[in-house]
């Protein structure tokens, strides 16, 4: 029965019992506090925790792409669930007060003197199986076969499906991977993302991805390294320049016939809108090269969501994709990754890219450059001058 502890050491898991929840009086508090019957696995978990899972489900979701893939470059994904079980162990661990193990499968005694009654924490065979095939493969560069590793994504399922709830109370399926994305507009479309998808309404979630993609490339974004004079902008605002001074430049054509000097000027603005569709493949490939993006995940996931038109006039939008459009929720779920994926990147070249605390920008966004320092060689005994 989902409820509180009467009684216990640690602050976090003070409060009324449930009437209707039982108290074990003989069960030693988790916490090693003296206290008796403080036990209770139903606890909700915490902020930190939660996204913590978060994160730790998202190396399981790599994991599982990773083994989608021809062998043996599957292989890796043993790796990746290895990181993401061990990644819950040592929350499990945390959570009860306890040192985590030097050896990976003594977690499921530590952890099973907290438990309470006759509950263990699940799948000890197939995990043994897990750190067999990661010890093989790190450490003697033994190959799993493609059945050990389609075995390690069923194992690995069960185990987070059932240790969640027996250790944090928590549904594995609802935690999201949403809540480790930092920018906030971007978070709120992928929310609701997945509450559409929740819903079953795997199409229009798909569009709320497409914005949240939308929002984090955003140069006006708060806070947005995309912003101008950015090292990573990528700026293409000189080619629209481009096309306007040549169709400016258009109207003074002479010619004798001015038919010839309109099919001269069409001629002009297609070669210009056809540089700018040829440009934008390569912008974007130079743009995911800085920010560590994989390009082949984006063109899967640019095929995968609809396109948006608009908005028109009256604020509409009309979202295209093509004939027979029906994305299941496996394609949804790696999309959803990819948003999360490029978030993280995001995130990770913005805070490098971030203004030093001592800069001063004009309204702008410009920074003007000063001499702050002169070095004189020829005068090796002069201090340097620093303006």
């Amino acid at each position: 029965v989902p409820c509180q502890v009467l009684a216990c050491c640690d602050p976090r898991f003070l409060g009324p019992r449930s009437p209707s929840a039982s108290l074990d009086e003989n069960l030693p508090c988790f916490k090693d506090c003296g206290e008796k019957g403080c036990h209770d696995l139903n606890m909700s978990a915490t902020s930190d925790e939660v996204e913590h899972l978060a994160f730790i489900k998202y190396l399981h979701q790599l994991g599982v792409e990773q083994a989608r893939l021809s062998y043996p470059m599957a292989s890796v994904s043993i790796l990746l669930f290895h990181d993401a079980v061990e990644s819950f162990l040592r929350l499990a661990a945390k959570r009860f007060s306890l040192t985590p193990p030097n050896d990976f499968m003594e977690y499921w005694d530590k952890l099973g003197k907290k438990l309470p009654g006759a509950t263990v924490l699940p799948n000890k065979p197939g995990m043994f199986q897990l750190n067999k095939h990661r010890v093989n493969l790190k450490h003697h560069g033994i190959q799993p076969s493609p059945r050990d590793i389609g075995s390690a994504v069923t194992e690995v399922a069960a185990f987070f499906a059932g240790a969640t709830q027996t250790v944090f109370g928590e549904d594995y399926e609802t935690v999201s991977l949403v809540d480790i994305i930092s920018q906030a507009e971007v978070k709120t479309f992928a929310e609701k993302a997945e509450d559409l998808a929740s819903a079953g309404n795997i199409v229009a979630a798909m569009t709320y991805l497409r914005r949240a993609f939308d929002e984090l490339f955003n140069p006006d974004r708060p806070g947005s390294g995309l912003r101008t004079g950015s090292p990573l902008a990528f700026d293409l605002s000189s080619l629209s320049q481009l096309r306007e001074k040549a169709f400016a430049a258009s109207r003074s054509l002479e010619a004798p016939d001015p038919s010839e000097a309109e099919e001269r000027l069409k001629d002009v603005l297609n070669e210009l809108a056809q540089l700018g569709s040829a440009l934008r493949p390569l912008r974007l490939g130079v743009m995911f090269a800085a920010l560590a993006i994989d390009f082949g995940e984006f063109l899967r996931f640019d095929r995968l969501v609809p396109i948006p038109e608009g908005p028109y006039d009256d604020g509409t939008i009309h979202w295209l994709a093509g004939t027979g459009y029906a994305p299941d929720r496996d394609e949804f779920n790696f999309c959803l990754q990819f948003v999360v994926t490029a978030a993280l990147r995001m995130a990770a070249a913005e805070g490098h890219a971030a203004d030093p605390a001592w800069l001063v920008r004009e309204d702008d966004g410009r920074v003007h450059l000063h001499v702050f320092y002169s070095d004189r060689p020829e005068t090796d005994e002069t201090e340097p001058d620093i303006a």
